[in-house]
């Protein structure tokens, strides 16, 4: 299992088991995309585990008014299989979702690359 297809999993079981929290292995990947999702205000923030210090604990999101995460379901778009490219103009725009690319910028949202006219690798959507 890849480092992305973890994060993907963890996100998902969390959300289904109401928790706050899950804990991750800290990879450079990882953190970049933790603060990603912190920066579009997806999650709270993270912190490192005290027992262990090559793990981090993420923190998400709560709609307090409905008593769920502000992050409903995390879908992994390309495989290690089946990667899926797109060309800058080639997406449509999609309000209720968060896609997340990787571009030789880094990692960037959909809205992101848009704005520097690029294209990349998708990676994920977040609903």
């Amino acid at each position: 299992m890849t480092q992305l297809q973890s994060f993907i999993s963890l996100i998902n079981l969390s959300i289904k088991a109401k928790k706050g929290f899950f804990i991750i292995l800290k990879t450079k990947f990882i953190l970049q995309l933790v603060k990603l999702l912190i920066r579009h205000k997806y999650l709270i923030g993270f912190k490192q585990c005290s027992a262990d210090k090559t793990k981090i604990i993420v923190f998400f999101k709560f709609n307090f008014k409905q008593s769920r995460s502000v992050i409903v379901s995390c879908t992994q778009i390309s495989k290690f299989s089946r990667p899926v490219y797109l060309k800058y103009g080639q997406w449509t725009s999609d309000n209720t979702s968060l896609v997340v690319l990787s571009t030789h910028r880094g990692l960037l949202t959909q809205i992101e690359a848009e704005h520097y006219k690029i294209g990349g690798l998708l990676l994920f959507k977040l609903i």
